[in-house]
C-alpha cells in the first residue's frame, strides 16, 4: 500500500536519504536503514536495544518516557539525529476496512462518515481517532471475496474507500517518543504491511502476483495474513499466549471456506518460524516455503547474529518505504 497514513513533514523532491525503519516492541527496539541502488538495498544501520518489559501491558507500550530514553541513547551512539523515519503501529492497534461511500462527497464530510461508522461499530475502540482513507479501486480477487459475501456491485454512484484509523493518543505519544530521541517521523504504517513489503522481495515477479500467506512471530506476538501484489486480504494478530487459541480459531470450518476461494499458492514463513507453521500446513494443503528476506539485503547477514536475524524483518520493510513529497 503506498500511502497508509499521511506524511507528517514535508521532504525535498529533490533528495531521498535513506530511510529510518523504527520498530519498537515491548521489550526492545529495532532499528534498520536502508539506501537502495538500483535494485540492490544496502544495510546503512542496523542496532537493537533492549529495555524492561515493565514499559508495555498486553503488547501496547505505556511508557513511553523509559522508551524514548532507551531511543535516544541509540540516537546519539549511531549517531542518527535528524534522520528522516519511519514507524508502525501493530495491527491489534489499528482498524483496517473498506467502506463504500456516495461519489462526490468532500475530504470533510467522508471523514465524517467515517468517524460515525467507526463509532456505531467499534465503540470501544477510542476516545479520539486519527483517521486516514483513500479511495481505492475494486481488485479481482477481493470483488470475488466480496461477491461470494453476497455484496450487491449494481451501484455505480458508490466509491470504495480504504481507512485506516488509531487512537490519536497513542499515535502521538509514538511520535512524540521519536521526536524526543531527534528522529523525524515521515511515514507511520501498520506492521503487516511492512511484512508485506520484505517478504515480497524474496518472491518472484509471478510469485508476487499470485495469493501468499505468511505467518511470523516475535517475542511478544504472532501475525498471519494473506496478501496479493497489491493489497492485503486478511490479517488475525494474536499475543504470544494466545497463539494457540487464535490458530485454533483460524482453522475453524468457517475461516477455511472462506479462504477456500482465495486459493493460496503458498505460506511463507522464516525458518526460526517453520514449527508454529506446520500447524496451518497441516490442515490447509499449503506448500511452505521458507524464506529469508534478509538475503537480499546486502549487508544484513554480517550485521546479525544468526540466532537473531528474523529481529529485523519490521524494521527492515519499514525503511523500504518510499519517502515521496506531497
Amino acid at each position: 500500500m503506498k500511502n497508509f497514513f499521511r506524511r507528517l513533514a514535508k521532504i525535498s523532491p529533490f533528495s531521498t536519504p535513506p530511510l529510518l525503519g523504527v520498530d519498537i516492541q515491548p521489550d526492545k527496539i529495532n532499528l534498520m536503514q536502508l539506501k537502495k541502488i538500483k535494485t540492490i538495498w544496502h544495510v546503512e544501520c542496523i542496532a537493537s536495544k533492549h529495555f524492561p518489559k515493565t514499559i508495555a501491558v498486553q503488547g501496547k507500550i505505556n511508557d513511553w518516557q523509559t522508551g524514548s530514553v532507551f531511543l535516544t541513547e541509540l540516537v546519539k551512539t549511531l549517531n542518527l539525529a535528524g534522520m528522516a523515519a519511519a514507524i508502525c503501529l501493530p495491527a491489534h492497534l489499528v482498524m483496517m476496512q473498506r467502506l463504500r461511500l456516495p461519489r462526490g462527497l468532500s475530504h470533510a464530510a467522508i471523514t465524517t462518515e467515517l468517524e460515525a461508522y467507526i463509532r456505531q461499530h467499534a465503540p470501544g475502540f477510542a476516545k479520539t481517532i486519527t483517521i486516514d482513507f483513500m479511495p481505492v479501486s475494486m481488485s479481482v480477487r477481493y470483488a470475488e471475496i466480496k461477491s461470494a459475501r453476497a455484496l450487491d456491485e449494481a451501484a455505480d454512484d458508490l466509491l470504495d474507500i480504504f481507512f485506516t484509523a488509531t487512537c490519536s493518543t497513542y499515535l502521538s505519544e509514538y511520535i512524540a517518543c521519536l521526536q524526543t530521541a531527534g528522529l523525524q517521523v515521515k511515514i507511520v504504517d501498520v506492521d503487516v504491511y511492512a511484512l508485506k513489503r520484505i517478504f515480497s522481495q524474496a518472491l518472484s515477479l509471478a510469485q508476487q502476483q499470485e495469493m501468499n500467506a505468511l505467518l511470523y512471530a516475535n517475542d511478544d506476538s504472532v501475525t498471519y495474513l494473506v496478501f496479493d501484489y497489491h493489497e492485503v486480504l486478511f490479517y488475525q494478530q494474536w499475543q504470544q499466549t494466545e497463539m494457540q487459541a487464535g490458530l485454533t480459531a483460524l482453522l475453524n470450518e468457517q475461516q477455511k471456506e472462506q479462504f477456500s476461494l482465495l486459493s493460496v499458492k503458498r505460506l511463507l514463513v522464516c525458518p526460526e518460524h517453520k514449527t508454529i507453521a506446520s500447524a496451518l500446513t497441516a490442515v490447509w494443503p499449503w506448500p511452505l516455503y521458507e524464506v529469508e528476506p534478509w538475503q537480499y539485503l546486502n549487508g544484513y547477514q554480517q550485521a546479525v547474529q544468526p540466532n537473531h536475524v528474523a529481529d529485523f524483518l519490521l524494521a527492515g520493510g519499514l525503511a523500504m518505504r518510499q519517502v515521496v513529497s506531497w
